[in-house]
C-alpha cells in the first residue's frame, strides 16, 4: 500500500455521482521537476512521478524516510501534520517549506528533500490555495 501525495492547488471536485464536493490537488507538471535517476536494483519500475508533482511513497517508506530526515511531525503530528488524516488535504505553509529546507542542509544530496522543497516553492509561489493532497 502507498501514499498517493500532490502538492499544489487545492480546488474543488464535484462527485455528481456521489452527490458531493471534494477538495483535491490536480496533477501538475513541470519541466523542471527534480526526476529520481533510475535505481538498478528496481528493475525497470523506477519512479512513477516523472515531472509531476506527485510521489507515491509505501506507507512505511515514506513513515521512516520522514523520521530519517527530522521531518515525521510535519508529516504526521496529530495536530498539525500534513497527513494527519489520510486520505485528507492540509493547507502547505511557508514553515513545512523551512523545515525542508533546514533537513536538506543536513542531508543535502537527499532526492527526496529536493523534490518536495520544489513543489512546495512551486505550490506557495504560484497557487491561490497551497495544499497538500494525500489519498
Amino acid at each position: 500500500m502507498s501514499f498517493d501525495i500532490y502538492i499544489g492547488n487545492a480546488t474543488i471536485r464535484n462527485c455528481p455521482d456521489e452527490n458531493l464536493l471534494d477538495l483535491v490537488v490536480e496533477k501538475v507538471t513541470h519541466p523542471d521537476s527534480p526526476v529520481m535517476p533510475p535505481d538498478p536494483a528496481d528493475k525497470g519500475w523506477g519512479d512513477i512521478s516523472g515531472k509531476t508533482n506527485g510521489r507515491h511513497p509505501g506507507y512505511l517508506q515514506m513513515d521512516y524516510w520522514a523520521k530519517e530526515m527530522g521531518v515525521h511531525g510535519v508529516w504526521f503530528d496529530k495536530e498539525i501534520g500534513l497527513m494527519r488524516d489520510h486520505p485528507g488535504i492540509q493547507p502547505l505553509k511557508q514553515c513545512h517549506l523551512d523545515s525542508h529546507i533546514a533537513a536538506q542542509k543536513i542531508h543535502p544530496d537527499d532526492f527526496r528533500l529536493s523534490w518536495y522543497i520544489f513543489w512546495m516553492k512551486w505550490a506557495l509561489a504560484n497557487c491561490q490555495f497551497p495544499a497538500v493532497y494525500n489519498h
